[in-house]
């Protein structure tokens, strides 16, 4: 790390939104005191609450994650998938196709590297 974003980093921690976590924790921990230490009556809509946000979160946190998986994984099959049709294409070459492929791939690069004809009909500026 560079000093600069090492002073970023530490710039952003500081201030009122570290102040905010540690509120947050601390107002977590006294309620869970609260909510161990009082009856049944309590505490049970407590838990039926944070587990209707707890699976809330989980299935939010699915719906992002799953399509990045499956985009990755159809990617690296069609990856995996040209690259074997590309050595198989290459098997079935024989050397003397192979030879004129390669010609013919040098002849269009070249020919892609001069002007095409309407460029040179265009007056030229001076």
């Amino acid at each position: 790390m560079t000093v600069d974003a090492e002073a970023a980093a530490a710039k952003t921690v500081r201030g009122p939104r570290a102040w905010w976590v540690l509120l947050s924790l601390v107002v977590g921990l006294i309620g869970g005191t609260l909510a161990a230490k009082s009856g049944d009556g309590l505490r049970e809509p407590m838990i039926q609450v944070a587990s209707i946000v707890g699976d809330l979160w989980l299935n939010a946190l699915k719906m992002t994650v799953i399509p990045l998986i499956v985009a990755l994984l159809v990617g690296v099959m069609f990856v995996s998938r040209g690259q074997a049709e590309d050595k198989r294409r290459e098997a079935w070459q024989s050397p003397a196709e192979r030879r004129v492929l390669s010609q013919k791939c040098e002849r269009d690069r070249y020919q892609d590297d001069l002007p095409l004809a309407e460029d040179r009909l265009r007056p030229q500026p001076r």
